[in-house]
């Protein structure tokens, strides 16, 4: 049986990954919204 602790890196990878893409969608459909904010909000997640 698995420690939860050991899951954690893995969790965090994949955590990391789906924020990434999240950021990428919202530069793409950065139109949607607030141009500057959305495409700030996509930079910061870029950037990290």
């Amino acid at each position: 049986m698995m420690h939860p602790l050991s899951l954690l890196p893995i969790f965090i990878v994949i955590l990391s990954c789906a924020v990434y893409f999240a950021g990428l969608l919202v530069i793409r459909s950065g139109s949607w919204f607030n141009g500057n904010r959305v495409l700030g909000f996509g930079e910061l997640l870029m950037v990290r």
